[in-house]
Parts: C-alpha cells; sequence; structure tokens
C-alpha cells in the first residue's frame, strides 16, 4: 500500500489564509451582465465533490500543475443582510505556496481573485455555470474591486483622499494599516482615473435597456426580412403567371396560325382543281350536240362536274 511521509519541521498549516474573501459579484462580467441567480445557482450545480474545482491557480490553466497555489474553502453567497458590503460568493483562501504568500502579505502583490467556469452561452449572457477553480490574476472579469486580495476599502474623510493598505502576517492578523497620502499631481491623476472608471461602468439596468434595444433591434430585422421575403415571393409567382399566360397566348398563336395556313392550303387547292376541270372539260368535251327538238346541251352536266370535284377533295 501506497504511503506518504513527511519531514515533521515541515509545516502542515497553509503559509496564509485569507478568510471572507470576495471572488465574484453580480454585475458586469467581461463586459457582459452576470445575474444573482445564475452566480448562486453555479454554487448549487458544481460537483464540489471534485477536488480540482476547489485549487486555486496562477492564471486560468489548471494543466500547468507548477501554478498551483492552494485551495479555496466554505463557498457561500453572501447578501448585504448578512453583513458585507458587496453581496456575492465569499470563500477562505489556504495558500500553502510560500513565495506567494510573502508577495501578498508583506509585497502587496495587485493580485485579484477570478473564479474559472464552464457555462452555456445565451443572449442575456453565460448560465449554467458550474466553477472549476479559482485563478490568481491581474485583471479580473468581475470588476468589483473587493476581488482584490490584499486591498480593504474606508470611508473617505470628507476633502481627504487616501488609500488604504491591508498587510496579513502569517496568522491573518493585521500587521499595520495606515493611510498613504497622495500628492496633489497624484490625486488629480487618480480623481482622472475614477471618472473614467465611473464613466466606463454601466449598471446592471442600463446593460438590460442595452441587451433589450439590441434584441428589439434584431426582432425588427427578422420582421423586415420576412416582409421582403413574402414581398419576393409574390412577385416571383406574378412573374410564374406571367410568363405562363404569354406562353398559352403563344400556344393559342400558334394553333390560329396553323389553322389559317390549313385552311388557305386547302383553298388553294379548290381554285387549283377547279381550273384543272374546266381545262379538261374545255379539252376533251365537245360544246354541244343536236337534239332532235333542236336543243343543245354539253356531254357532261353541271351536276357531274360537280360530283368529280367533291370526289377529288375528298381523295385529297
Amino acid at each position: 500500500m501506497k504511503k506518504l511521509k513527511i519531514r515533521a519541521d515541515v509545516p502542515k498549516e497553509p503559509a496564509l489564509v485569507i478568510e471572507n474573501q470576495l471572488l465574484l459579484a453580480p454585475g458586469v462580467w467581461n463586459g457582459v451582465p452576470l445575474s444573482d441567480t445564475e452566480i448562486k445557482k453555479g454554487l448549487t450545480i458544481t460537483d464540489w465533490n471534485d477536488k480540482r474545482n476547489h485549487a486555486i491557480y496562477f492564471g486560468h490553466d489548471p494543466k500547468k500543475t507548477e501554478n498551483w497555489i492552494g485551495n479555496y474553502e466554505n463557498r457561500r453567497y453572501l447578501t448585504l443582510s448578512d453583513g458585507v458590503e458587496t453581496e456575492g460568493i465569499y470563500a477562505d483562501l489556504h495558500i500553502y505556496d510560500i513565495n506567494a504568500a510573502t508577495k501578498l502579505a508583506y509585497g502587496g502583490a495587485r493580485w485579484a481573485a477570478s473564479m474559472g467556469m464552464d457555462y452555456a452561452w445565451g443572449r442575456t449572457g453565460p448560465y449554467d455555470i458550474k466553477y472549476n477553480h479559482l485563478g490568481i490574476v491581474y485583471d479580473p472579469g468581475c470588476k468589483n474591486e473587493r476581488v482584490f486580495l490584499n486591498l480593504e476599502n474606508t470611508e473617505m474623510k470628507e476633502g481627504e483622499r487616501y488609500d488604504t493598505e491591508i498587510r496579513y502576517d502569517l496568522n491573518l492578523e493585521v500587521q499595520e494599516e495606515k493611510p498613504i497620502y497622495t500628492s496633489e499631481k497624484e490625486e488629480t491623476k487618480m480623481t482622472e482615473q475614477t471618472e473614467v472608471t465611473k464613466s466606463a461602468e454601466l449598471d446592471v439596468d442600463k446593460i438590460k435597456e442595452v441587451v433589450l434595444n439590441v434584441l428589439q433591434s434584431q426582432k425588427e430585422v427578422e420582421t423586415e426580412k420576412l416582409k421582403q421575403r413574402a414581398e419576393d415571393e409574390i412577385k416571383i409567382k406574378e412573374d410564374a403567371n406571367k410568363i405562363a399566360s404569354e406562353r398559352v397566348e403563344m400556344e393559342k398563336a400558334k394553333l390560329e396560325k396553323t389553322y389559317k395556313e390549313e385552311v388557305e392550303q386547302k383553298d388553294s387547292k379548290i381554285v387549283e382543281l377547279t381550273k384543272k376541270l374546266e381545262e379538261t372539260n374545255k379539252a376533251s368535251i365537245p360544246q354541244t350536240v343536236a337534239k332532235p327538238n333542236g336543243d343543245s346541251s354539253p356531254f357532261a352536266s353541271q351536276a357531274e362536274i360537280a360530283h368529280k370535284l367533291v370526289e377529288n377533295l375528298n381523295r385529297k
């Protein structure tokens, strides 16, 4: 059976523990709205029995095992009624990597928590979220400043601009807390940056309004496409009917022309036969014969000539 043995002088406890750290808050996440409902749902559908989902890494690449620095435990969703200033997912960070702990506790590293997640993508943003690790990054998708690991906000005194820096010792006690005053030039620069940040951040209602406007525009575009498609189909049907009518007229004209030609051919033959009969009669039949009563008449009567003419026509 496999056994693990470790020296007694190796500390068992994490090098640094950060309790009640905000990991993710509802609002804007990577430029899209993320609701508290989806965040809470993610906590319930994530498989927390899989220890890989507890891990903390530098960045968001769990395949790089050298980037593992610890685990995040005691995950829960807290609201303002729970005594926090920003609602969202909170957890306790257990950092075992001594270098990362030193940089955070004593170096004041500007690192932030960023939840790694798998999700489906909908029209209004991600849904069916499953958390798979916690990344330590420089620029988190959640822009709430409380996701930074070594900063804590305090109330600003009127007329005074200062930042507060919190440093931790290895037992998580606050070692020192001092205001860092800024020069007038730095204060002006920070004010400008703050104004730019405020103008760039949209509240949830504004984002919803933008999303609804986009959806409405898409609906109008789809409606216009359907209308155009219907008009095109009507035009195609009208063109088809027009072509069919023209074809019928062409066939009708063709039949009329054929009938007319046949009639003309028949009339021509009748005239030709009539001439031939007249010529034949003149050449072979005596003009008259004397009858006892003194009258004269042709050998072939007019009735006989007509009868022959009809027979010839029928043969044709």
